[in-house]
C-alpha cells in the first residue's frame, strides 16, 4: 500500500518492498534515473531510495532510511541520510561493522570510563589505611564515607 515505483526503476528476483517505499529520482533528464534493486533485497516500511544506482543483493534498507548513493551487497543500510552500518559475508557471517551507531559508540565510551573508574575504586580499596574501604548492600564501595569519614 502506498509503493511508489518510478519508470526506471529495477527490481531484482526476492525483493519485498514494505508500505511506504518510494523508488524515485532526482532528476527530469533522460535515461535511468531511478534505482536498480539487485534480488533479495528488502526495503524496511517509509524508506526512500532515490537516484539512478544500485542496491546491492541480499541487502537490507531499514524502516525510514534515505538512500542517495549506492549500496554494496550484503549490506545494511540506516539513518537519513542512508549509511552502511554493517556488512555480512556470503556464508552469513558478520566480517565488518563498517560505522558504528554514534549512540552505540557514546555509550560504549561511558562503559569504558565507568570500568576505569571501578578499577580505579577498588585500588583505593586496598590503599585506605591498609584495609578495605567501606562498602553498601550491593557490595559497591561508598564513595561518601571514603571521602567524608574513614578514608580519604
Amino acid at each position: 500500500m502506498g509503493v511508489v515505483i518510478w519508470e526506471t526503476s529495477e527490481i531484482g528476483d526476492n525483493v519485498t518492498l514494505y508500505h511506504g517505499v518510494t523508488l524515485g529520482g532526482t532528476s527530469w533528464q533522460k535515461g535511468k534515473r531511478h534505482p536498480t534493486l539487485e534480488e533479495n533485497v528488502v526495503v524496511g516500511a517509509g524508506a526512500k531510495i532515490l537516484g539512478p544506482f544500485k542496491v546491492g543483493r541480499n541487502s537490507i534498507i531499514g524502516a525510514g532510511s534515505v538512500v542517495v548513493k549506492e549500496v554494496p551487497p550484503y549490506s545494511t543500510v540506516i539513518g537519513i541520510p542512508g549509511r552502511v552500518v554493517q556488512r555480512v559475508g556470503e556464508t552469513g557471517g558478520v566480517y565488518q561493522q563498517l560505522q558504528a551507531d554514534p549512540e552505540a559508540k557514546a555509550i560504549s565510551c561511558l562503559y569504558d570510563q565507568v570500568r576505569r573508574l571501578e578499577e580505579r575504586m577498588q585500588s583505593l580499596e586496598v590503599n585506605v589505611k591498609g584495609s578495605a574501604a567501606p562498602k553498601d548492600e550491593a557490595g559497591a564501595v561508598c564513595v561518601k564515607e571514603l571521602v567524608d569519614g574513614s578514608g580519604i
